[in-house]
């Protein structure tokens, strides 16, 4: 491919440029080439919010990344992690790979990124039925977005056992109406215990 000399120089330009949206639109006009030559900007070293963002724009296209962005998932960078997560999410590949990388997330010291990694989990669906004791976990979080997401992570799975239908039913009550909301919806569509 002619563009692929170039991709090296447009990685540059891309940590450099304000409108990350037009960069990731002509990686996404070059192809798979440009998802090798982002993969290989960070490997062995940091890899920054940016690139990872760029290469979740490839989808289920990206499946060959998700070990390097596993990798990359002890990076000191809460936003880097966080973009990790979402990546992980939107490519939906390899379950038995990314649900147990995106459970350790659940437990991360940065609220975006546990929210994010339960939002995640949940775009597999049925696939991540494995992490349901996990995301009950998570309800009892401390923090609002976390919950929020674990009950709809929960909804997306189609979780309906017994212990689930429980968790969920203790939200009605929580102390915040966002979570009340969610809860109440998901006892509707699930029914109680």
């Amino acid at each position: 491919m002619k563009a692929k000399p170039a991709i090296p120089s447009l990685i540059e330009l891309y940590r450099s440029t304000l409108d990350e949206h037009e960069a990731q639109e002509t990686f996404l006009a070059i192809g798979p080439a440009a998802l090798d030559g982002l993969v290989e900007s960070f490997r062995g070293q940091t890899a920054s919010p940016q690139i990872i963002r760029a290469i979740e724009r490839f989808g289920r296209q990206a499946e060959e990344t998700i070990p390097d962005l596993i990798v990359s998932m002890n990076d000191d960078d809460p936003e880097t992690r966080q973009s990790i997560a979402n990546a992980l999410g939107s490519i939906r590949r390899n379950p038995t790979i990314c649900l147990p990388a995106l459970g350790r997330l659940l437990n991360d010291p940065h609220v975006a990124v546990r929210a994010t990694a339960a939002k995640s989990i949940g775009r597999f669906g049925r696939a991540a039925i494995s992490a349901v004791p996990q995301l009950r976990a998570a309800l009892s979080d401390d923090f609002v977005d976390v919950r929020v997401a674990a009950i709809s992570a929960l909804w997306n799975i189609g979780a309906t056992d017994i212990e689930t239908q429980q968790a969920v039913a203790k939200r009605v009550t929580d102390a915040h109406p966002l979570v009340q909301l969610v809860a109440k919806e998901w006892m509707e569509k699930f029914g109680s215990p």
